[in-house]
């Protein structure tokens, strides 16, 4: 109907966001190449987001024109500065150390907005002043090595917390759909043997969002919970 819809107006313009969240085995290869006869149609102009985590995208898209979106330091820097802000560590760290942190960070960064905050998340975790400056320069310089140190930090949570965060993990890279975070509980508060759900035993979204770590956020529109980046399913 699309195909023949633009076919007789004069101008057709359609927005396809985020590409890469459809999934490949099921609808994500035939949309492609509906995307493809789509572009060939004179009347259509085409508008694409998507991440370049998948070679079947990264491939298709080569010879179209690309707009590249990274992290800028400025809006870095200031998410930094809050997280310090609320971390509440004036006692042990001060503005001096605190820029030290924060602009390492950034020089560390090379364009990712992920790899900073997780890196973030390290230094914080560490109790004094000289541990967080001992972590500050042996961290890694990847987002696979961010992941695991971060995969470290949460089994080292109080066992509760180490679960819930692990088995989010679990829940969200083996989902056959995207998953809502109130399902999510839902099924987080369900026991071995348990037949009801128990809404006393339901965490909440700030909660499970705190045991991964950084890992996942929350669609603020959709409220699907999924991983911060394509890599940590990777």
């Amino acid at each position: 109907m699309i195909l023949e819809t633009v076919e007789i107006i004069p101008r057709a313009y359609i927005v396809i966001d985020a590409l890469d969240e459809c999934e490949e085995s099921r609808c994500r290869r035939p949309f492609v190449q509906f995307i493809s006869r789509l572009s060939q149609a004179h009347a259509v102009r085409l508008f694409v987001t998507s991440r370049q985590c998948y070679y079947d995208i990264s491939t298709f898209f080569s010879t179209y024109p690309q707009i590249e979106i990274q992290a800028h330091d400025h809006d870095l820097r200031r998410y930094m500065y809050q997280e310090l802000d609320h971390a509440a560590i004036d006692d042990i760290v001060d503005k001096d150390f605190a820029s030290k942190i924060v602009e390492t960070l950034l020089n560390k960064a090379q364009g990712m907005f992920l790899l900073p905050i997780l890196q973030l998340r390290t230094i914080l975790n560490e109790p004094t002043a000289g541990d967080m400056e001992d972590s500050l320069t042996s961290l890694s310089h990847n987002l696979s090595g961010a992941f695991e140190e971060t995969i470290t930090r949460i089994q080292s949570l109080p066992e509760r917390r180490k679960l819930l965060g692990m088995r989010t993990l679990m829940w969200i890279c083996h989902a056959k759909c995207p998953i809502k975070v109130t399902d999510l509980s839902d099924a987080a508060s369900v026991k071995l043997n348990q037949t009801t759900v128990s809404t006393k035993h339901c965490p909440s979204a700030k909660m499970i969002i705190e045991c991964c770590q950084g890992l996942v956020t929350i669609d603020p529109e959709s409220t699907i919970i999924r991983f911060a980046h394509y890599a940590v399913q990777v």
